[in-house]
Order: structure tokens, then C-alpha cells, then sequence
């Protein structure tokens, strides 16, 4: 339902802090489930710029993307 993927982006969007890599991930997670990879990829990079712990996961998703 994209209310939800509404609701979920919203609260992400007041992520910052320790956890700011963390959020961009779901943040990239969200654009994904809206078809959304432009916005996906921009997260995903965010997350590896900003050192993620599971950043080979990350690397992953970003190749699912395509070019």
C-alpha cells in the first residue's frame, strides 16, 4: 500500500545521528519497493559514504539496481 511506503519515508526522513547509515539503507529499501531506483541508489550510496557496517550487503542492492 503506498500510504505505508508514505508513513515508513517519513519516518526516516527525521533519521540522523548514530544511526543515520542504518536509515539511508531502508531509506534505499523503500524508494525499491516504490520502483524507485534512482532515489534507491542515492540512499544506498549515502549509507556506504557514510562508512554502513553491512556495506557489502549495500554493494549488493546498489548492482541489483542496475546501471
Amino acid at each position: 500500500d503506498q500510504g505505508d511506503f508514505d508513513k515508513a519515508s517519513t519516518l526516516m526522513s527525521a533519521s540522523d545521528g548514530y544511526f543515520a547509515a542504518e536509515y539511508a539503507v531502508i531509506k534505499g529499501d523503500i524508494a525499491v519497493a516504490r520502483n524507485d531506483a534512482a532515489t534507491a541508489r542515492a540512499a544506498y550510496q549515502s549509507a556506504l559514504e557514510q562508512n554502513v557496517p553491512n556495506s557489502a550487503m549495500v554493494r549488493v542492492k546498489l548492482a541489483d539496481l542496475g546501471d
